[in-house]
């Protein structure tokens, strides 16, 4: 006998399915940055001292349009995944 949920449906411990529709069925959404402020997080540090700070060095090496680095490490530009 096959589990069962409460409305009707088989219960089973995986999905087997053709990988584009595994994609397609992943949800994706606009960004949300509500509540986020860039100020709450005092705690960057410049490790290496080459006058980047943490934050810098990660938005550097994980951007995929790598960002414009100008004095004192202001960035701009760039493009990142979101997840």
């Amino acid at each position: 006998m096959e589990n069962v949920d409460s409305i009707g449906f088989v219960v089973r411990r995986w999905i087997q399915m053709p990988l584009q529709n595994a994609l397609k069925a992943i949800p994706v959404q606009a960004e949300d940055r509500t509540g986020y402020q860039r100020t709450s997080f005092k705690h960057w540090i410049d490790a290496d001292k080459d006058g980047c700070n943490t934050r810098a060095e990660i938005l550097k090496a994980e951007a995929f349009i790598t960002p414009e680095q100008g004095p004192k490490c202001k960035l701009s530009g760039g493009e990142w995944y979101s997840a």
